[in-house]
């Protein structure tokens, strides 16, 4: 019975089945089903000018009756639409940076894209100016040791109020401007050499800019784009369209044979300053050069840079170059008897002096040096070029030393740059002591027309407040041995009138510096280039002494940086109070502000205070202030030094001495300072905090306060610069290092000097 029944049921199941199949409807996707994926950039970026947007994805499994979705709450972004791609458009920003999000959806399942806007680029300038440049050339560095891939640019704009000039260097062989993108990230924008300069004499400088230049096009038409960015964020902007003259430098190079009588001769005796040989460099030309040293219009010039043995200087201050054969050196050894490569060049003069029609170097060639004249023989773009010079190859050197007469100097000014032991560790210690007419002016530079007398001594090691009295004696190999003066690195020279170049320089070749117990100082050298002996005296008393002795700025991280000897009271009583508003600098939501109590006059204690108060719906300054670096509301930050840039920020106490050099300085690391508003136009200021080195600073201001704007030369965000425990106004310059006073031959001038005073040659 139980088998008659399966049977029966095993008979009804294909109907059974068969129902089933007919009557279902088809099977539908459950939202678990559903993918959706992004396939395109999760964040999108676009500038300030906006523009269109697309987003791409995949959508599988789509259920009936249900739609793709893409939703944004910023008005700025619009028209959303959906298709095979989601597009969109972004609107221009005026304003700051910006950001949104587009939402995509499809049932359950969902992708966010971040939308992000720069901020508008205002384009702010100190400069009322032209950004559109008419006129261009090309000024060839040929002749000053560059090669032909650096391109010095000068424009001018349509009324010939400004001119905007510098270097852009391409790739390596480029001798025309190509198109592309160069910045001064990749060094390919020189900012040092890029300025503005304007018909009042005026000058803008980019030295320390950020800068990228957009070149399109060729030689026959350019498209450039400048833009600048200091490191304020102010951005400078200017455009050229136009051909370039002089891009081709060797366009109009000669292709005929030359022979050239040279009517004058002019040249430069360097010694032994840039080799081991002697080096003469010789000009000659149909044309001279001008009272400046500048070549002049329509002149054709051959530089000659010889390399050979020591000469004798005659009576009358003239010495002459060695009699013989110099050969072209391509690889600049600076080897006795050859011609140097990097300073020797052919160079053609436009018509009115402001660039020239050609230049180029040599490729191969001879100079036979006579009693009675020079004969250079050279290869220049594959044609060879005879120059004859008839006349006795003399330069004259007398005015950097008088020939070989007797020279008494005074000096009213004498200080020294102490190097501790680092170029002879363990044994000896290291100054630069210098003797001048003028010393330095208030930035700590030598000043124009001053001369200066610079020993490189070494001494018993110390600890280099004082110059060790004795007798030094010059030292022809620089051995670095005790009580000598190194001839390499000491020399005497005189700055021209606007202190800008050396125009005469000469060598201690032998000779003592005595140094008396008393700061005295006398010296009696005889001179490597003129022969002269010359006498020089300081009468004695302080002799200031700044300290290098750990590098530019002095100490190194984790160094005390207080000189102060006991706990300091501030003196406020001819003072003043200056706050300068910064706004929301560090980006934390807080007002931040930079205040000051300083001398009316100049001289006297100053109180630096790096101050964040409250956040930035308020705009008051007053309250009770923690010396940290939390970075919190109503907090002061310590003081710092930056050892790269040798400055100091944050809050600090020093003394001023009119602006010059600076003493008793501190960092503020602990503490407390506050900020009253007496309610009657006046305020009172009064801090109790402690230094680096442990002294308690303390001090309190009442009067009335001005604010200014960050703008201002006085209010840097660094303050001030830490010179040999000493300290200099931010905008002054540091001590330089000791390479750095070492002479070079000078470079190309600017595009101001080219236009007011022709081309200088060296």
């Amino acid at each position: 019975m139980k088998l008659r029944n399966l049977f029966y049921l095993l008979l009804a199941l294909p109907l059974f089945f068969a129902g089933c199949t007919e009557n279902e409807e088809p099977n539908k996707p459950s939202p678990q089903q559903v993918k959706l994926e992004l396939t395109s950039e999760a964040s999108l970026t676009f500038d300030a000018e906006g523009g269109n947007g697309e987003i791409s994805y995949t959508l599988e499994n789509i259920i009936e009756g249900v739609g793709l979705t893409a939703t944004c709450e910023a008005n700025w972004v619009s028209d959303i639409t959906i298709g095979d791609k989601i597009t969109f458009v972004v609107t221009a920003n005026e304003g700051e940076a910006r950001d949104t999000k587009i939402v995509v959806g499809y049932s359950d399942k969902s992708f966010e894209v971040a939308i992000q806007q720069k901020a508008k680029e205002v384009l702010v300038s100190e400069y009322e100016m032209e950004d559109n440049f008419v006129e261009a050339q090309r000024i060839s560095l040929a002749a000053y040791g560059y090669p032909n891939n650096y391109f010095y640019l000068s424009f001018i704009n349509a009324d010939s109020t400004a001119v905007l000039s510098g270097i852009l260097v391409g790739a390596e062989g480029e001798n025309i401007l190509q198109a592309g993108t160069y910045t001064t990230a990749d060094e390919s924008v020189y900012p040092e050499t890029w300025a503005l300069t304007f018909s009042d004499e005026s000058e803008l400088y980019f030295e320390d800019v950020d800068g990228t230049v957009v070149v399109e096009g060729n030689i026959d038409g350019y498209s450039i784009d400048f833009l600048f960015t200091d490191a304020e964020g102010k951005k400078y902007h200017f455009t050229f369209e136009g051909e370039i003259a002089n891009m081709d430098p060797q366009g109009s190079l000669p292709t005929e044979d030359v022979n050239l009588n040279a009517t004058h001769f002019d040249g430069e005796y360097y010694g032994t300053e840039y080799s081991d040989t002697y080096n003469y460099l010789v000009i000659l030309s149909d044309k001279g050069l001008n009272a400046n040293g500048y070549a002049q219009a329509g002149g054709t010039y051959y530089e000659v840079d010889l390399y050979s043995v020591a000469s004798e200087i005659d009576a009358e201050g003239y010495i002459t170059i060695p009699a013989g054969t110099y050969t072209f050196d391509p690889n600049d050894t600076t080897a006795e008897w050859t011609i140097g490569n990097e300073y020797s060049g052919y160079s053609k003069v436009n018509a009115d002096g402001t660039a020239y029609d050609a230049s180029a170097g040599y490729e191969s060639g001879e100079a036979v040096v006579t009693a009675n004249g020079i004969t250079l023989r050279v290869v220049i773009g594959g044609v060879e070029h005879t120059v004859t010079y008839n006349g006795a190859p003399k330069i004259y050197v007398g005015e950097q030393g008088g020939g070989s007469e007797n020279v008494e100097f005074t000096a009213n000014y004498a200080y020294a740059y102490y190097f501790g032991d680092q170029y002879a560790p363990g044994y000896a210690d290291n100054f630069y002591l210098f003797l001048s007419d003028l010393g330095l002016d208030t930035e700590g530079w030598e000043q124009a027309n001053g001369t200066y007398f610079r020993f490189d001594i070494y001494t018993p090691l110390g600890d280099g407040t004082k110059i060790p009295a004795g007798t030094y004696t010059v030292d022809e190999t620089d051995s670095g041995d005790l009580w000598t003066a190194s001839l390499s690195y000491s020399a005497v020279f005189t700055l021209d009138e606007y202190g800008e170049e050396i125009v005469a320089m000469d060598y201690p070749a032998s000779g003592t510096i005595v140094v008396g117990e008393d700061g005295s100082i006398t010296a009696e050298i005889t001179m490597l280039i003129s022969g002269s002996t010359i006498t020089a005296t300081y009468s004695g008393g302080n002799i200031v002494i700044y300290d290098q002795s750990q590098g530019e700025g002095g100490g190194s991280e984790g160094d005390i940086l207080s000189n102060l000897e006991s706990d300091w009271n501030c003196n406020f009583s001819n003072h003043s109070f200056v706050v300068y508003p910064y706004g929301d600098y560090y980006e934390i939501g807080y007002n931040n502000y930079l205040v000051y109590v300083a001398p009316n006059d100049g001289i006297g204690d100053v109180a630096m205070f790096d101050v964040i108060a409250g956040d930035i719906s308020t705009d008051s300054f007053f309250g009770e202030y923690t010396i940290t670096d939390s970075y919190g509301t109503y907090t002061a930050l310590t003081g710092k030094y930056d050892y790269d840039w040798d400055e100091i920020y944050g809050s600090w106490y020093y003394s001023s001495n009119d602006g010059e050099y600076y003493a008793n300085l501190a960092p503020m690391v602990d503490g407390w300072l506050e900020i009253a508003d007496n309610g009657d136009g006046t305020i009172t200021v009064e801090f109790d905090v402690w230094d680096d080195a442990d002294y308690n600073i303390t001090g309190k201001y009442t009067g009335t306060y001005a604010v200014a704007q960050p703008s201002s030369l006085s209010a840097t965000r660094s303050g001030a610069k830490k010179i040999a425990n000493s300290l200099v106004v931010a905008e002054q310059k540091p001590a330089r290092s000791k390479e750095s006073f070492r002479v070079v031959k000078p470079a190309q001038k600017s595009a101001k000097s080219v236009a007011e005073k022709g081309l200088k040659l060296r």
